[in-house]
């Protein structure tokens, strides 16, 4: 794979756009993961969440947020707060809202995205709710992460029967 990190995260980020995930997904999977240097790592694990691979996503970042001994690291807040969200895809919604828990979201704002997936994932729409609102009320968000967060807020007032404010 001859093209540069950047490129590769361009052509990953139209193809989800465009709804193409199955070919997002393979070009993802020809990533090398001890190829992947360290400052691209939580990138690479974003975009395997985002295909449906989240267990490849969690490998990725384990030995950062979860060093051994022998290799220690320090994770970012963003490193930890990809990782929770991958254990929410995976079912460890428990382990993930802890980590998420102990995240400050000023430090990355998408610990209110992803604790309201948590909260979603264990059916607990009410709970999504202040997370998401307080996610929208980030500045500097792009247009597509608001569309995101709009419909998972409207959702999760579907499902509360919050008629007016969905």
């Amino acid at each position: 794979m001859t093209d540069t990190f950047d490129d590769i995260f361009r052509r990953l980020d139209q193809l989800i756009r465009e709804g193409n995930i199955g070919l997002a997904a393979s070009v993802v999977r020809k990533l090398r993961h001890g190829k992947i240097p360290r400052r691209h790592l939580v990138t690479v694990a974003t975009f395997a969440r985002r295909t449906n691979l989240p267990q490849q996503a969690v490998r990725l970042l384990s030995p950062v947020v979860r060093p051994s001994r022998k290799a220690p690291a320090q994770a970012t807040a963003a490193e930890k707060a990809e990782y929770a969200a991958s254990l929410i895809r995976i079912g460890a919604v428990g382990e993930a809202l802890k980590i998420l828990d102990d995240l400050d979201p000023a430090l990355d704002p998408q610990v209110f995205l992803f604790r309201a997936f948590g909260f979603v994932a264990e059916w607990n729409y009410d709970e999504s709710i202040e997370p998401l609102g307080q996610y929208l009320s980030v500045k500097g968000l792009t247009s597509y992460q608001r569309l995101v967060a709009r419909v998972n807020l409207a959702a999760a007032h579907v499902h509360e029967r919050h008629v007016k404010e969905a």
